[in-house]
C-alpha cells in the first residue's frame, strides 16, 4: 500500500489492508486496526530487537538438528527473557479474546489469525518447560 502511495500513513495503509483481508469496515475496521497496532507493540515493546539492527528472524526454516522441521522460535527465545515472555503470553491471551469480539465478516481470515496467536502461545509455553 505504502509503495503505491508513499505519502500514506502506516495506520491508513494497515486499515485499508485489513478492510480487504478481513472484510471489515467502519468501527470494526477501526477496532481491528487498533488491535493490530497493539499486537505489534506487545511484541516489539518487550523484545530486545531494535529496528536497523539486522533482520528479524522468526525461526530457522532449515534446522541442522532436524532438517524435516522448522527450528526453534528464536523470535521469542533469543529476544525475550522468561519473565517478559510470560507477560507477552498474558497480553496475547487478552488480545485473542478481544479479537473474537470484533465483528469480522471473513471468518477464515479470523480463524487463521487465531491459529497464529495460538502458535505463538504454544512457542512461549514450550520454552517455559
Amino acid at each position: 500500500m505504502i509503495l503505491s502511495s508513499p505519502s500514506m500513513s502506516p495506520a491508513s495503509a494497515l486499515r485499508q489492508s485489513l478492510e480487504t483481508v478481513y472484510g471489515v469496515s467502519g468501527s470494526s475496521a477501526e477496532s481491528l486496526t487498533d488491535w493490530f497496532i497493539r499486537g505489534e507493540n506487545a511484541y516489539f515493546s518487550r523484545s530486545n530487537f531494535r529496528i536497523g539492527n539486522g533482520p528479524l528472524s522468526l525461526e530457522p526454516l532449515i534446522w541442522h538438528e532436524n532438517p524435516s522441521i522448522a527450528g526453534p522460535a528464536i523470535y521469542i527465545r533469543d529476544r525475550m527473557s522468561v519473565e517478559v515472555r510470560s507477560e507477552y503470553a498474558k497480553e496475547l491471551e487478552e488480545l485473542k479474546v478481544e479479537l473474537m469480539n470484533i465483528d469480522i465478516p471473513y471468518k477464515d481470515a479470523l480463524r487463521k489469525t487465531i491459529i497464529a496467536i495460538d502458535g505463538t502461545l504454544k512457542d512461549i509455553y514450550l520454552l517455559q518447560k
